[in-house]
């Protein structure tokens, strides 16, 4: 742990979201086991609930929407709170790319002394102003 409180993230990697969707979406097209629908929502309300696509019939649908979820009217008995995140992309020869640095703020090696550096929730420029001191953070702004 550093003098700002931050640990050395063990045992985990990174992983581009985009390409593994893509790579997954594609492998499951070709296994005839992903069939990308839009349906009306009447037809999940009946009790009796069945669907058939082409060949493909089932009871249960997996529903991929991440913040989308939030009008879809199924769900909106769910309360959801989408996490505000930041990320910014530097390059830095002076720091260490063999290990993930977390807490409030990421800091992310993808390679060639580029980082990623990012938080969820809060404005980095906020975690940083409070951790230094020489600055306080109100309502998402940096006052001195």
């Amino acid at each position: 742990m550093d003098a700002f409180g931050y640990g050395i993230v063990d045992g985990s990697g990174y992983l581009d979201l985009a390409v593994f969707l893509q790579a997954a979406a594609n492998y499951f097209h070709r296994q005839g086991l992903l069939i990308e629908a839009d349906l009306p929502v009447e037809i999940y309300k009946h009790p009796e609930f069945e669907i058939s696509i082409n060949e493909l019939r089932a009871k249960k649908l997996i529903f991929c929407e991440g913040r989308h979820l939030m009008q879809n009217p199924l769900f909106d008995f769910v309360k959801m709170n989408p996490a505000k995140g930041e990320v910014l992309l530097i390059y830095s020869p002076n720091l260490s790319e063999e290990f993930i640095l977390n807490k409030q703020v990421f800091v992310l090696p993808v390679g060639n002394h580029r980082f990623k550096i990012g938080s969820t929730s809060r404005s980095i420029e906020c975690i940083f102003a409070e951790r230094t001191g020489n600055q306080r953070c109100n309502a998402g702004t940096i006052s001195g």
